[in-house]
């Protein structure tokens, strides 16, 4: 799985390919990145990990990345508690392709929301707009005419 080394190098991501992430936001912005699974630390949350895969034409190549860069996008703090392999688990942790969203309160469930947001891309409200992205919108809610020089 590629990263970027932290060495002068001024990528969120790099993956094996070549192709390069400027920050975290632009990771998840991009239509060739998808959210494939969830691979949670049972010792240690720290180190639960999402599984992306970039799949742009040629590439293929999986990334993880670790949970705790998305702590922000999360709408509640994790539990402290890990339920997993007790009564009240459904076991989707089993699974590390399984995205389902855990109704338990449990410290992977906040992890798990925020991998279906990303999965259906909802995330993407919360995120700022991409300088280039930004568009004027007029008084009547569509985009304003482009000025004459």
């Amino acid at each position: 799985m590629a990263r970027s080394s932290g060495k002068q190098s001024a990528s969120y991501r790099t993956c094996e390919c070549g192709h390069a992430w400027k920050t975290r936001d632009d990771f998840l912005r991009d239509k060739n990145v998808k959210i494939v699974g969830y691979q949670p630390d049972f010792v240690n949350h720290k180190y639960n990990h999402f599984l992306f895969q970039h799949t742009m034409k040629g590439c293929g190549q999986f990334l993880g990345v670790r949970a705790s860069d998305f702590q922000e996008l999360r709408e509640k703090e994790c539990a402290n508690e890990l339920c997993f392999a007790k009564e009240q688990c459904p076991g989707y942790c089993k699974n590390t392709l399984d995205l389902r969203v855990c109704s338990v309160n449990c410290r992977n469930a906040s992890d798990r929301m925020v991998a279906t947001k990303i999965r259906t891309r909802r995330i993407l409200r919360r995120l700022r707009p991409a300088r280039s992205a930004r568009i004027h919108i007029g008084s009547r809610g569509k985009p304003a005419a482009a000025r004459s020089k």
